[in-house]
């Protein structure tokens, strides 16, 4: 009989505990894209949702999602600051040839996409006493209505500087 009830509260508990999980984890996504872009994802299924910032230091946030249609692409065609793609020839060379945008398993976490907009913004301060860079990137695959959203914040001043070299993009 411990057993039996052992089974039936593992099997109700964790699923119970899984969805609670996926729900906190689509409304910090939504909110994310909110807060940062003033966009609204509600109408998507979140994918992926992942913030490393603690306490306001340096870090990454990102965000993917998939769309049921193509209606997000309204949204994107009038909102200020997005573009269509492709990206310029310096944006794709600063994010795809470097390992900046890369997982712990080597892939993109911004993929390659022809159809659709995008979003970039890259800003340096070396005004302040400790250096900092922070980056938005945002992506629509109009192809898949996949949706992806990140955003780096840098304080570690080798990163800094080796990020320096390499940037010499237009402002947008």
């Amino acid at each position: 009989m411990k057993r039996k009830l052992l089974t039936l509260t593992v099997c109700i508990l964790i699923p119970a505990l899984l969805l609670s999980g996926c729900f906190l984890f689509r409304d910090k996504a939504i909110k994310l894209v909110k807060n940062d872009l003033s966009l609204d994802i509600s109408a998507a299924k979140v994918n992926l949702f992942l913030d490393t910032h603690i306490n306001g230091t340096g870090g990454l946030s990102f965000a993917s999602a998939t769309f049921p249609d193509s209606g997000f692409t309204g949204q994107l065609s009038t909102h200020p600051g997005f573009h269509a793609l492709p990206f310029s020839q310096e944006i794709t060379d600063f994010l795809y040839s470097t390992d900046i945008l890369l997982n712990e398993k080597g892939e993109l976490l911004i993929p390659y996409a022809d159809n659709g907009y995008y979003y970039f913004d890259f800003q340096m301060d070396e005004n302040t006493n400790t250096p900092s860079a922070d980056m938005k990137v945002a992506l629509y695959n109009g192809d898949t209505n996949e949706f992806y959203y990140c955003h780096f914040n840098i304080d570690n001043l080798n990163v800094l500087s080796e990020l320096e070299s390499m940037v010499n993009l237009p402002q947008y």
